[in-house]
């Protein structure tokens, strides 16, 4: 078949490389959750034949699986990314990147407006965008860590055709229906001529661009609310492949209740914060939505004789509702399945008796596993969490109670650990030490993962995020990339705060031991 409308999807890599013989033993999920939820409804529109997502590459699974990539290391991945630019000949290129990742996707839109012989749109989106495309005073383009303003003001070239803030679902599907109109002769001025086209998308969005006078222009969506409920699920339309050991399954595969894109609470560290992403939404039907995703998962499963487990992306399982999680309940009380599931959850709430009751009955319907935050062991900065709702009882003491009660309903769980806060390296090892001792008594966390607090926008930048957060010949490079899911040099709180090498190697040698008692 010959398709006239070709895609790519990309997630940018937020490290320039992954030094030699280097592994990375960080916790890292190895598929691009996020970009499939951003382009799925188009994905499923490819499969209908009115649609002009069908005259896409993506109506063939093979082609649709070779295009749409996650990247994480740019100089050793940068080959396979042209070679498939040169295969595929894209009309239209997603790119959706984290604030550390924006150097990489200046990196992958530039090749790609070189490489590709063609008018190209370039379209870029995710949690960077969220921080940094907004209306201010009724202008956009004020933070200089937002592409319009860098194209603008030449920091960068013209290689982001369109910067979409929001929910994008319908904001792509509505770029590839414009797209493919124009029969595989593809535009840009024409393209541009005819962009109110896509103001017929749903969600809440803003869509900004340079128009051909050099002048920031912005489209706004009308707020018709996005109904989760009647959106595909990443699932049904993507072969998992990712298996985290924990659940001892043969895949574990993400699922979603679409209530937020970030988290109820607000710690003044965190990109999930809710006063950037937004309040709940559409929490009358969260957990069904998660519960129908659990039965697609199941089915999944069985179709294909594999041992299947889930692990729900939301920052808070089910926003810490105890309604939805007293749904949850209900709905799988009520099935024939069972599969093993688990998500986050938040410290103050685990030690909540009322979370706790239902959690206890979860625990018999699936529930076998919970992603904790504990974040720091120092009491100065666990008071500065917002998370931290009781602080009556000491931050280590609450983790030593949340330990016991998930080991007394054989509940596994991991902790997240932030380091570069400004706690002394003697704190550091102090806290992983108590974790191997919280081991050897408890015989869990049974995994660990380390971030060192990165400078994000939160819509005030003081950087203009253009380099990579680490260069390539930094003495840092090599131990960031193995043991630490989120580093950097540049964009680090303090420079003082990250340690020296010895030092950090210290540290890898603490993590690497905790990991590998379970």
């Amino acid at each position: 078949m010959e398709y006239t409308f070709k895609v790519m999807a990309v997630t940018a890599p937020h490290w320039v490389k992954l030094p030699a013989n280097i592994t990375q033993s960080s916790l890292n999920s190895t598929e691009p959750f996020s970009l499939q939820n951003a382009i799925r409804l188009a994905v499923h529109h490819s499969k209908n034949n009115k649609s002009g997502w069908s005259k896409s590459n993506w109506h063939s699974p093979d082609l649709l699986k070779e295009s749409v990539m996650f990247y994480q290391y740019f100089e050793n991945q940068k080959e396979d990314y042209i070679n498939r630019l040169r295969k595929i000949k894209p009309d239209l290129l997603i790119i959706t990147c984290m604030t550390l990742g924006y150097r990489g996707a200046i990196e992958i839109a530039t090749i790609a407006k070189k490489v590709i012989n063609k008018d190209i749109i370039v379209v870029i989106g995710g949690k960077h965008i969220i921080e940094t495309t907004y209306l201010s005073n009724g202008n956009l383009g004020s933070n200089k860590s937002c592409p319009v303003y860098q194209i603008k003001n030449g920091i960068i070239p013209r290689i982001f055709d369109l910067v979409v803030n929001g929910d994008g679902e319908e904001v792509i599907y509505y770029i590839g229906e414009l797209i493919s109109k124009q029969d595989g002769k593809n535009n840009t001025n024409n393209f541009f001529a005819n962009i109110n086209f896509l103001k017929k998308a749903k969600g809440d969005w803003i869509i900004g661009y340079i128009d051909k006078e050099s002048t920031i222009k912005y489209l706004k969506s009308e707020h018709k609310e996005l109904n989760q409920d009647e959106m595909p699920f990443p699932i049904e339309l993507f072969s998992p492949t990712s298996n985290f050991p924990v659940f001892e399954v043969d895949r574990t595969i993400h699922s979603y209740s679409y209530l937020s894109k970030g988290c109820p609470f607000d710690c003044f560290f965190c990109s999930e914060k809710k006063s950037i992403n937004g309040k709940l939404k559409q929490t009358d039907t969260g957990s069904h939505r998660l519960y129908r995703q659990f039965k697609i998962i199941y089915d999944f499963g069985k179709r294909n004789n594999i041992n299947v487990s889930s692990f729900v992306e939301d920052s808070v399982l089910l926003g810490g509702k105890i309604n939805l999680l007293k749904q949850l309940r209900t709905f799988l009380l009520k099935s024939k399945f069972t599969i093993p599931f688990g998500g986050q959850y938040t410290v103050d709430l685990l030690l909540n008796k009322q979370h706790q009751k239902v959690i206890k009955d979860l625990s018999n319907l699936g529930l076998s596993y919970f992603f904790v935050g504990i974040e720091t062991n120092e009491q100065a900065l666990a008071n500065m969490m917002s998370k931290n709702t009781n602080k009556n009882i000491t931050w280590i003491n609450k983790i030593e109670q949340v330990l016991d009660f998930l080991c007394s309903i054989n509940i596994k769980c991991g902790f997240s650990i932030l380091f570069g806060l400004g706690e002394k390296h003697a704190s550091r090892l102090a806290l992983l030490n108590q974790i191997i001792e919280w081991q050897k008594h408890y015989g869990t966390p049974n995994v660990i993962s380390l971030n060192l607090a990165t400078n994000h926008p939160l819509t005030r930048s003081n950087f203009d995020y253009i380099d990579w957060g680490t260069n390539a010949d930094s003495k840092y490079l090599h131990i960031f990339t193995e043991i630490f899911g989120e580093a950097s040099e540049k964009y680090c709180f303090d420079k003082s705060y990250i340690g020296t090498v010895p030092e950090l190697t210290e540290i890898k040698k603490l993590y690497n031991s905790i990991n590998k008692r379970q």
